[in-house]
């Protein structure tokens, strides 16, 4: 697969919302500035089809800001520039459009956000090693205001779907 098995920066860029659940009850924008500050972020990645078993900790740091239709938020990881993710948001739809850039790597990458309730979750398609289109998620869960469970999963159907990484991660407070 050309993105799955090199996915380790989307999976942070993604599981980073550690919204507080007063957040995700804000309409548009708002909500996305929960993104800001620091975390610890820790990933069990499987061994599939589409990944291989390995575990990742980073800090994570999101400096982000709002202008008008748009939500910003710079990305290190481990202290070094990870990529620039800015939000937009469909009132009617109640989705949010996701837009990647990461330096020096081409074009921007994007995709969608839905959120409902405590869960955000991240769909995007991709093509494995032999063209096949397959479906890609990450799915937060909001345990309290500081911390998140997230997973990873890939499907081929869109409706059974395989568990590629987990991962918890904490609010750093300064």
């Amino acid at each position: 697969m050309r993105n799955v098995c090199n996915i380790s920066l989307l999976v942070l860029l993604a599981a980073v919302s550690t919204v507080p659940a007063h957040a995700a009850q804000n309409s548009g924008l708002d909500a996305i500035s929960a993104y800001q500050g620091s975390w610890s972020v820790r990933i069990v990645h499987h061994t599939t089809k589409y990944s291989r078993a390995r575990t990742d900790a980073n800090t994570v740091r999101n400096e982000c800001w709002r202008s008008n239709d748009f939500y910003a938020c710079h990305q290190f990881v481990d202290g070094k520039s990870a990529a620039l993710v800015v939000y937009t948001y469909d009132t009617k739809a109640r989705t949010y459009a996701t837009h990647v850039i990461v330096g020096g790597t081409g074009p921007a990458s994007g995709g969608v956000l839905t959120i409902a309730d405590k869960t955000w979750t991240y769909p995007w398609q991709d093509k494995d090693d032999s063209g096949k289109t397959i479906h890609v998620r990450i799915v937060n869960t909001f345990r309290d205001p500081n911390t998140i469970a997230f997973r990873q999963e890939v499907s081929l159907d869109n409706r059974t779907w395989i568990r590629t990484a987990d991962g918890v991660e904490h609010r750093l407070h300064s």
